[in-house]
């Protein structure tokens, strides 16, 4: 089911994650599970060779939700690069500059597991990455009381897709992305 939802600018400066929502939530992610991945996400930025990026299944009432970016052919989950922060402030940042939503609106996540894509040679990876981007994959589940209509999007989105939750739906990503995800997901 498609939804146009309404855009708008985001400006990063303005989310914050508080120290009860940053216990809750390491809580539903495991706090070693966490440190372990923070210490590996220092590693890949050290070195400079794949971009560390967290990409989330987001779940809302049972429904997967994707987006598209104007400039895409492609359904995209939800995501990006892992600043100057850790995992979970990246996880909470990303899903608080792409939808709007705050950190108070997740009920849970759970790590799925990582792996890398090497770039493509027409691509040009920003910030000097050399080889390509190192994925995070996490399961995001929403909190119950978020509607789709609470949910507003970066401006270079133009529309949210609400699917089911099985690896079918993840076929609507770009075979590379695609293939990673059901790779970590399993059987």
């Amino acid at each position: 089911m498609e939804t146009n939802i309404q855009t708008r600018e985001i400006t990063p400066s303005t989310f914050v994650l508080d120290q009860e929502q940053r216990v809750r939530l390491s809580k539903s992610a495991g706090p070693n599970l966490l440190i372990y991945l923070n210490s590996v996400s220092k590693l890949l930025k050290g070195d400079n060779q794949f971009r560390p990026t967290v990409n989330l299944d987001l779940t809302l009432n049972g429904q997967r939700l994707l987006y598209h970016h104007k400039d895409s052919k492609y359904l995209s989950l939800f995501g990006g690069g892992i600043d100057d922060d850790d995992i979970l402030t990246a996880i909470t940042r990303e899903i608080f500059e792409e939808t709007g939503l705050t950190p108070d609106k997740i009920d849970s996540i759970q790590y799925i597991g990582g792996d890398y894509l090497r770039n493509r040679p027409d691509k040009e990876l920003r910030d000097g990455y050399t080889d390509g981007k190192y994925y995070f994959v996490f399961k995001v589940q929403l909190n119950s009381s978020v509607q789709l209509e609470d949910i507003v999007l970066e401006d270079s989105v133009d529309v949210i897709v609400q699917t089911e939750t099985t690896p079918d739906s993840l076929r609507l990503l770009s075979a590379e992305k695609a293939n990673l995800v059901l790779g970590l997901l399993g059987p």
